[in-house]
């Protein structure tokens, strides 16, 4: 992840700390104590935290979505670089380019691991921004599922 990236995710965490005490303030009794100006001025400041917050929300958002959304096509595409063709073990026969010597597909295991870790760290980069920033998402539960090998059905 980006030094911009985590700079924002720290920013947002600890502006979303302030607004959940000065929400909870605004909701006690002593709020009520303080003069008109005071609690006007708070319930002000509560709704600007707020805004600020949806803006840094909103800046993550962009930075990572083609950051990570990119990376998942690019590995898709590289996966059908892995492909290789073999012949037959058992077929020594010339010359090898005739179908009827028989041909077999496989994929590089290397390039395979390779290519489902990468996979891997970006889901579980894309799985911890949901859960800062999208916590009722319904896909959360089966990309949890899918990191812990569960795979995809949980």
């Amino acid at each position: 992840m980006s030094d911009v990236i985590q700079r924002l995710h720290r920013e947002r965490a600890a502006l979303e700390v302030k607004t959940d005490k000065l929400c909870k303030f605004i909701a006690s009794p002593r709020h009520s104590e303080l003069p008109d100006f005071q609690r006007e001025m708070l319930v002000a400041q509560y709704h600007a935290m707020q805004s600020y917050l949806h803006i840094l929300k909103l800046r993550i958002s962009d930075l990572m979505t083609p950051e990570r959304g990119g990376q998942l096509v690019n590995i898709q595409q590289r996966l059908t670089g892995a492909l290789r063709q073999y012949r037959h073990n058992n077929d020594n026969t010339d010359p090898a380019h005739k179908p009827e010597h028989g041909f077999v597909f496989g994929y590089d295991k290397a390039e395979i691991d390779s290519l489902a870790a990468e996979a891997r760290q970006i889901i579980e980069t894309l799985v911890e921004y949901a859960e800062c920033n999208d916590p009722g998402n319904p896909h959360l539960g089966r990309a949890k599922g899918f990191l812990s090998g569960g795979g995809s059905d949980v």
